[in-house]
């Protein structure tokens, strides 16, 4: 039964790992194939800046959420 639950406990590293992978690898391709950052007028990279925070933000929220809204209270653990 330990391998079942260190596979559980793995997926969830494994699968934010794959897919931070895969998000750098996609990004990469697409501003190798479009020329880079020097191809966007400053008007596109304000754009890109701005849109890059508010994603950090919501990504940021999202996992102090999960971490602390995953945990089980002291109320629920003692019934």
């Amino acid at each position: 039964m330990w391998f079942v639950d260190a596979i559980r406990g793995l997926m969830r590293p494994l699968i934010t790992v794959y897919l931070l992978i895969l998000a750098t690898f996609v990004t990469l391709n697409i501003s190798r194939h479009l020329g880079g950052v020097d191809a966007l007028s400053p008007v596109d990279l304000m754009v890109l800046y701005k849109e890059a925070i508010a994603q950090m933000l919501f990504l940021t929220t999202t996992a102090v959420t999960w971490w602390f809204g995953s945990r089980p209270s002291q109320i629920r653990k003692g019934q």
